[in-house]
């Protein structure tokens, strides 16, 4: 390799090397100028901004060192690029599909990361959306990965925070019982059986569901803080409540709750 072919390799090195780090510092730039965009629109931040902008800003500095570096004129490499973008696309249908639902949910406000959202059988919090997906955290923190597309598709309910903090727990009271006193007895037990891991400012609730021939179905519903599992409050207020005498399962076969009152109507 002679002396001319040696400096035009070292002309053509530094040019990609400027061309590269000027890419990374403008990149930096518009990443943070985007983060504190999207903060002030009250938009939480995700991964699919930060990826979009480096994407448009890396195809630029490629686009500017084709010709010194790599002698192809921009316009040929943009002009063969638009033929097989039209295969390439037929092929990357899905992800397109996926990037561009991810934008529509971001932009429109539909949700954002942070948010708690009901899909199908699942509910759970949006940790990020990203080129192709959307990652949600369910309460015991499984990660469901959604795509874009079908979330974009899909009814979704955005959940309020008395709706995920909430636990049902059913039971079934005798017939005999008095249900207000069931009520607050429930409420006391349940509070004391779970302590801290109930939420501030949200009570537990104790609603009647309905009547049967054995005693009336009822709903308990504390409300937790995030990260308590809910099989494990369940567990926890049905062993609480196993053992208290107006429970229908607990009932002689008169159905009457107090077995002393039984004998005296003898």
């Amino acid at each position: 390799m002679d002396q001319t072919a040696i400096s035009d390799f070292v002309g053509r090195a530094i040019v990609l090397g400027i061309a590269a780090l000027v890419a990374a510092v403008v990149s930096h730039v518009l990443v943070d100028l985007v983060r504190r965009s999207t903060t002030r629109m009250e938009v939480r931040y995700a991964s699919i901004f930060n990826n979009l902008v480096r994407a448009v800003v890396w195809i630029f500095a490629l686009l500017s060192v084709l010709e010194p570096v790599f002698n192809i004129q921009p316009t040929a490499f943009v002009a063969a690029l638009g033929v097989t973008g039209v295969a390439i696309s037929l092929g990357l249908q899905d992800t397109i599909s996926n990037v561009i639902g991810g934008i529509s949910l971001m932009t429109s406000r539909v949700i954002k990361p942070g948010d708690w959202i009901g899909v199908g059988s699942l509910t759970g919090r949006i940790t990020d959306i990203t080129w192709r997906s959307t990652m949600v955290t369910d309460r015991s923190g499984n990660v469901e990965v959604i795509p874009n597309s079908v979330l974009n598709k899909t009814v979704l309910v955005r959940l309020e925070a008395w709706e995920i903090s909430r636990v049902d727990v059913p039971i079934k009271v005798g017939r005999n019982a008095d249900l207000d006193a069931v009520r607050a007895d429930i409420i006391t037990t349940v509070t004391a059986a779970l302590g801290a891991d109930l939420c501030d400012g949200m009570d537990v609730e104790v609603v009647y569901s309905d009547i049967c021939v054995d005693g009336f179905d009822c709903i308990v519903r504390p409300h937790v803080r995030h990260g308590v599992s809910a099989p494990s409050v369940t567990t926890r207020v049905v062993v609480a409540l196993a053992d208290k005498p107006w429970i229908a399962c607990h009932e002689p076969a008169g159905g009457v709750d107090d077995p002393s009152e039984n004998r005296e109507g003898k």
